[in-house]
């Protein structure tokens, strides 16, 4: 999925998050957002999946504006938020079977034993309640739910929150693979773990005094601003 923003503003009161902010998604690649706390990243997912209004600008879908997104778009993104949305009181087959029907998934027990051996190896999880679970664990489950219904578009706050190395390196692979196994698949994180976002090598879009401070890859990062990820965002940070 295709995804092109146009001088999009969004204000919160009197506190301007995102100041005509402009930006192509485009298919087949991977995208990572960075920026402070407060910089706008969650907003401009939130913006992007419809979840709360945007002032001004134009947001269009494969080349198409919608004034309320449809249901065959939003079929078709996943998204994880930075709040869970997991179903404490069911099991990971309970809930992600409940998730695979909403999105009329063919074949919903063996996909979700795919995404389950996948993420979980040989641990048998599937019928524990999600409220026994650590952090990580519950953050495989949210995973597994984002893909169940193998979205062109993947939208990701936070994904790697919580996980231990050997879940990160799993995610990390998936993320890899993802847009290259089916055309027309884009992918957008945003993360604080740059150590993580380096190993997938998106392309970076820098948030900084809501305006864009930089796009590009991580090489051209490095050679702009003679420093590497970590401290190079540090100084842009700090001025």
């Amino acid at each position: 999925m295709r995804i092109s923003i146009n001088n999009l503003r969004k204000s919160f009161g009197k506190k301007l998050v995102l100041k005509d902010f402009s930006v192509d998604f485009e298919e087949g690649r991977i995208y990572s957002i960075l920026g402070k706390n407060g910089a706008g990243k969650s907003t401009l997912l939130n913006i992007i999946c419809n979840i709360i209004p945007y002032d001004s600008g134009e947001i269009r879908y494969n080349s198409y504006k919608y004034t309320s997104l449809p249901t065959f778009i939003k079929q078709n993104i996943g998204f994880m938020s930075d709040q869970s949305s997991l179903i404490h009181e069911l099991t990971p087959l309970q809930y992600l079977t409940l998730i695979a029907n909403l999105y009329h998934v063919k074949e919903p027990k063996r996909r979700i034993r795919k995404l389950l051996d996948y993420f979980f190896e040989n641990e048998s999880i599937e019928n524990t309640k999600i409220n026994t679970f650590s952090t990580g664990m519950r953050k495989k489950i949210e995973f597994c739910a984002v893909l169940i219904h193998k979205p062109d578009m993947l939208i990701l706050d936070e994904p790697f929150s919580g996980l231990d190395p050997v879940g990160a390196e799993k995610i990390i692979k998936y993320l890899s693979g993802y847009c290259t196994q089916i055309e027309g698949r884009t992918i957008i994180v945003t993360s604080h773990q740059l150590d993580h976002i380096e190993r997938i090598n998106p392309e970076l879009i820098l948030l900084n005094n809501n305006e864009i401070q930089y796009q590009g890859s991580i090489v051209n990062f490095r050679n702009t601003f003679q420093a590497d990820l970590h401290d190079g965002l540090v100084a842009i940070y700090s001025r």
